[in-house]
């Protein structure tokens, strides 16, 4: 008794996969060489051979009519055998217009994963379009695959890319296709649980700063931000740059090498808190400050310089200065550093510190 196999009837939209499962059905059946054309009835076939030719010729038309849907049929409506019937189907769905190409080319390249799509179904999309283009004439290289793969992620992803930009070697699909199947799969529950954890932090945030010992004068109660010693040091003026940024004393509370975990805050007396937050950026290629004023000798660039983010994006840097910031160390010690080579880029929404230009330090 013949098996019997299945397959998704062909609806329009996914040719390149019906395509690649009908041709090895038909093969598993062994009726393939009656769609390309390699069995072939010789002219001194006696009848009761060409009778058995006809049957398996017509098994094949009918195993490829009987797997597209009735709104496809009219593709093959007016085919008389099985080899007319593909033929039909591939000069529908693998048109190697020029306006074919530059449609799906143009699909590719543009495609964007959203933040909670899955990783499997985006890569399945990517593929299929692929393939589409691979049919037609156009095939896409495996390096630009990757590229485009690699940009079409959203910013969950951007530590992963940065790690594999940094690679020496080639980076093959397959290896990049695993890796983020893995990300996805350890991204998972805390993409369902970041939500909820803000909203737990929002209620804990009072709490945890009233708990909290002060680096400066080891009070429990309020953090160095909020520490009136602190702002008491920061009221004094001392001298301004010719540029105009003001910078804090030089001092240090202790004059010691220190060693170990550390914060650190800019000492901009006059700077907003939202504008003291600093980011940290493992694939921001430089510093960047959006505040102006915290920059100490700071230097206007002829040109705008561009920039890379971590997320991919570019933004323009109109100048660089110093930043001098306070290392704040367990108890009330703390250091006085200089974060040197900080581009101004008025268009970010935060400072960003970066751990490329960090460890390029070292």
């Amino acid at each position: 008794m013949e098996e019997k196999w299945s397959i998704d009837k062909l609806d329009g939209s996914n040719w390149s996969t019906w395509k690649f499962q009908m041709k090895h059905l038909l093969l598993a059946k062994g009726l393939w060489g009656f769609v390309d054309g390699s069995e072939e009835l010789a002219g001194s076939a006696s009848e009761e051979t060409a009778a058995q030719f006809r049957s398996k010729a017509q098994r094949a038309f009918s195993t490829i009519v009987l797997a597209i849907k009735s709104a496809q049929l009219y593709l093959v409506s007016s085919c008389e055998n099985p080899k007319q019937a593909w033929d039909a189907l591939k000069n529908h769905f693998e048109r190697d217009t020029l306006a074919n190409k530059l449609f799906l080319k143009k699909k590719y390249f543009r495609t964007e994963m959203k933040e909670g799509t899955s990783m499997e179904k985006h890569l399945k999309h990517m593929k299929d379009i692929a393939d589409k283009l691979a049919a037609i004439g156009a095939p896409i290289s495996e390096e630009d695959q990757v590229v485009t793969l690699l940009g079409s992620l959203p910013r969950s992803y951007a530590t992963l890319v940065t790690a594999l930009e940094a690679r020496v070697d080639d980076v093959k699909m397959d290896f990049v296709q695993q890796a983020l199947m893995h990300e996805e799969s350890k991204q998972g529950p805390k993409n369902e649980s970041v939500k909820n954890e803000s909203a737990l932090m929002g209620n804990r945030k009072k709490n945890f700063q009233e708990s909290r010992t002060c680096f400066k004068c080891g009070t429990v109660g309020h953090i160095r931000r909020n520490c009136p010693q602190e702002k008491a040091r920061y009221t004094k003026p001392v001298y301004k740059s010719r540029h105009g940024a003001k910078v804090g004393k030089t001092q240090n509370s202790d004059s010691e090498s220190e060693s170990g975990a550390c914060v650190f805050t800019v000492s901009e007396g006059n700077a907003k808190l939202s504008d003291c937050h600093w980011l940290i950026d493992s694939g921001a290629s430089s510093h960047l400050t959006k505040d102006k004023s915290v920059l100490v000798n700071y230097q206007q660039f002829g040109e705008p310089e561009s920039v890379a983010l971590g997320d991919g994006h570019v933004v323009q840097a109109l100048g660089s200065g110093n930043v001098h910031m306070d290392m704040l160390f367990s108890g009330s010690k703390s250091k006085r550093g200089v974060l040197c080579n900080v581009l101004y880029v008025p268009k970010l929404t935060s400072n960003l510190f970066s751990v490329r230009a960090a460890v390029a330090m070292w």
